[in-house]
């Protein structure tokens, strides 16, 4: 879990300093800092700042005093107000005059129609993303699920358009809405990866981070399979794809050998995933088996020891008794069961048992010698060694001295004759 809390703040200062580098480069007119490529898209200039405060946010999720996450969400009010004005922008073809309020950047051939203005893709991932930080600030579990889902979905987004640049797809990036054209970045695209993996990674003891985390069997099914299901249809489209381009087979064969290669490789992963859960499940069956032998162990020694033992509540109510305290005290298991200290020691030992309780709930170990009264009404004196254990309870150990004193009298009695 750590791990993945430091990924989340090396994810957030990626996107800083990814989102600062294209401001900076266009407060200078840095061509190669606003994009990675000379002649595709750029990052926006509000796209730019998006991310620094997107950044910033998730950054400030760390923090668990109330002003921290107080700023954190207003910087996720800040995000998710842009991305909403420059939806709204595309949807009513109006100009709100946001795109360039920071840079002012030239038309260049016509495209894109409006300049500065983000990408209708980039803003439907900010509008996204900063709902979801928004979720995020608020600490519930619902919340903290809800955004997740929010956070996948953005990652999708930006997934789409990687694969655009992957397959030179332009459809997949070049997207018009009321003749509109705009297209998302490739570092656009590449920094909402990092910004919704550093989300995800931002609380991984809830939502979907809490199954794909688990310690058992499914959450390590799902680590093993999540990197093959992302990476292997990726990597081979682009390999069919550039078999195409190279001339080497027609586009049914490529297809065809795309598809089976898809089947190939995922019945090796069902294969290797069985095998992983077979073993998961052979060993806890092993820990399982283990354990019970353990357990019939431990009743075998409580029950068949020679002096009494009993097993009480923090407040000295007896939980479990063996068979030896049984035969001293002359009750039945269950008779004994539900009975107080106090319940079997003489009268003038009462008040002792709240001064042993208090010594034991000190973490340490109670030793004396006390009269206990049978169910018959007799008495007889024992010696007492109890302890709290580990899951809070207090266990006794009870040893009738009635023949060792009457062996010490017997003893002094001769002596005393000779």
């Amino acid at each position: 879990m750590d791990l993945l809390l430091r990924g989340s703040l090396l994810a957030a200062g990626v996107v800083i300093g990814g989102g600062a580098l294209v401001l900076v480069g266009w407060c200078f007119d840095i061509a190669a800092f606003k994009s990675v490529v000379p002649g595709l898209v750029t990052m926006k200039v509000n796209t730019a700042l998006c991310f620094v405060l997107s950044g910033l946010a998730l950054g400030l999720l760390r923090e668990d005093r109330g002003r921290g996450r107080r700023l954190a969400a207003g910087l996720a009010w800040g995000v998710t107000a842009l991305a909403a004005m420059t939806l709204a922008e595309y949807s009513m073809r109006a100009n709100l005059g946001i795109d360039q309020m920071l840079v002012p950047e030239a038309q260049i051939g016509g495209l894109p129609a409006t300049p500065g203005r983000m990408a209708l893709t980039t803003a439907l991932g900010f509008a996204l993303t900063g709902v979801a930080l928004l979720l995020l600030t608020r600490g519930s579990a619902r919340a903290v699920a809800v955004s997740q889902g929010w956070t996948v979905l953005a990652g999708f987004n930006a997934l789409l358009a990687i694969a655009g640049y992957i397959y030179r797809a332009p459809s997949l990036i070049d997207i018009s809405m009321r003749g509109v054209r705009s297209n998302m970045a490739v570092n656009t695209a590449f920094l909402f990866g990092f910004l919704t993996l550093g989300m995800l990674a931002a609380r991984p003891g809830a939502g979907l981070m809490a199954t794909i985390m688990s310690p058992n069997a499914g959450g390590v099914s799902a680590r093993r399979l999540l990197p093959f299901a992302l990476l292997v249809p990726l990597s081979l489209g682009w390999l069919r794809l550039q078999g195409q381009i190279a001339g080497l087979y027609s586009t049914n064969f490529g297809i065809a050998v795309f598809a089976m290669a898809i089947v190939a490789v995922f019945t090796i992963v069902v294969f290797l995933g069985s095998r992983s859960l077979n073993h998961h499940a052979a060993r806890r069956r092993l820990a399982e088996s283990a354990l019970r032998e353990s357990e019939e162990r431990y009743r075998t020694l409580f029950n068949y020891a020679p002096d009494g033992i009993v097993i009480a509540d923090p407040e000295s109510y007896y939980l479990d008794a063996n068979a030896s305290i049984c035969r001293m005290l002359g009750y039945s298991h269950d008779e004994l069961v539900g009975l107080h200290a106090t319940d079997i020691v003489v009268p003038a030992e009462i008040e002792q048992v709240g001064l042993a309780l208090t010594t034991i709930k000190a973490r340490a170990e109670h030793h004396r010698e006390w009269q206990f009264r049978r169910k018959d009404g007799s008495v007889f004196e024992a010696e007492v060694r109890a302890t709290m254990m580990p899951d809070g309870n207090l266990m006794g150990v009870i040893r009738d001295i009635t023949e060792r004193r009457s062996a010490e009298q017997d003893l002094r009695e001769s002596e005393a004759r000779l």
